[in-house]
């Protein structure tokens, strides 16, 4: 495990949020596989020991499977819409309310780059959150979170736990089988690990939980009114927050008034939390300031998202799957916001042990 020297947790999470807003829904496998790339320098750079034995390279073995099995449903099951025939399989007749449906049938070469460019997309998304895992574990984000977050943050780090502590449990279950002399590879590695592996995972993102929430709790020092107009508050920074960020992934017409949804919420939320946090008598384990550097790596995140947002609206088949396109291309803008993800990833110090 590398603990980052002075990088806030919550500005990688913030960064791998900002890329995932833009790269949701992304189909252009040129975009995708650039973000992969530059997540993978970053993640490099900030981490010491072996790669293989990260969440980021566990994300990047999941999606490489969600992404075969993409391929495969699409081959079985997908929609027969037509191009060059490729092999034909045997099809099965279906009812006609099965529209859109079929089993087997002709393979063309469009139905293939579709799912190829759709699993690519979700791997890619996959890949920030393993970044995310990686740079920052949930354990120092959720001891850095304010404290009125806290209990909202106990319950998304159980979450975001899960794929962490399944790497470990999956190390050290191995590690154990392989000292007893049981197969750890093939079909009877798998069936002896599967469960074991889950099981363990799952206690361990509990037993943190339960760890920090023994240690963290406290009162509270505020009037009930004080904090019923916190909560007022914090509901409608949420709900312009949300409003917002629906606007600027649907594109359209309201990107001004959708960024300014997003900022209206954000600065109402922030009030309340910074309000709400010092009525709160609770520890906070983590004392690292959210410094210069911080600032630069979270809105690099950020800044990456809503470039890619705007070079999708202004050309909305760039960022699509380029069936019967011809070859995917890349635009000035969507090269600039990876290369401002690099720098801010980039910008950070290296990882001590």
């Amino acid at each position: 495990m590398t603990r980052l020297s002075s990088i806030h947790p919550g500005a990688w999470w913030l960064f791998g949020a900002g890329a995932i807003l833009g790269l949701t829904g992304v189909a252009n496998p040129l975009v995708d596989l650039l973000a992969i790339a530059v997540l993978l320098v970053v993640v490099l750079r900030h981490t010491r020991g072996a790669l293989s034995r990260t969440p980021f390279a566990t994300s990047l073995r999941i999606g490489v499977f969600l992404l075969v099995a993409r391929v495969v449903f699409a081959v079985l099951f997908g929609a027969r819409t037509g191009g060059t025939v490729l092999v034909n399989l045997p099809q099965l007749p279906l009812p006609s309310f099965f529209a859109g449906v079929s089993i087997g049938g002709p393979i063309t070469s469009e139905l293939l780059l579709q799912a190829l460019c759709q699993g690519l997309a979700l791997a890619t998304v996959l890949a920030c959150f393993g970044a995310c895992s990686t740079l920052a574990p949930p354990g120092t984000l959720l001891g850095s979170l304010p404290k009125a977050v806290y209990e909202l943050g106990l319950s998304v780090a159980i979450a975001l736990a899960f794929l962490p502590e399944l790497v470990a449990s999956a190390q050290a279950l191995k590690a154990a089988r392989r000292l007893r002399g049981r197969p750890t590879k093939g079909i009877a590695g798998l069936r002896g690990t599967v469960v074991p592996i889950l099981e363990g995972a799952l206690e361990r993102s509990v037993t943190l939980a339960a760890s920090m929430d023994a240690r963290g709790f406290g009162l509270s020092t505020g009037t009930p009114t004080s904090q019923h107009l916190g909560s007022v508050a914090a509901g409608a920074g949420t709900v312009f927050l949300g409003i917002g960020i629906a606007g600027l992934l649907n594109g359209g017409t309201l990107l001004f008034w959708s960024g300014l949804s997003v900022f209206f919420g954000s600065s109402l939320l922030a009030t309340a939390v910074s309000k709400r946090s010092r009525q709160l008598r609770r520890t906070t384990f983590d004392h690292r300031p959210f410094t210069r550097r911080s600032i630069v790596v979270g809105v690099s995140g950020v800044t990456c998202g809503l470039l890619l947002l705007e070079a999708g609206r202004l050309k909305p088949g760039l960022m699509s799957s380029p069936v019967g396109r011809g070859w995917p291309t890349l635009s000035p803008l969507v090269v600039a916001a990876l290369a401002v993800l690099l720098i801010g990833g980039w910008s950070g110090p290296e990882a001590v042990e």
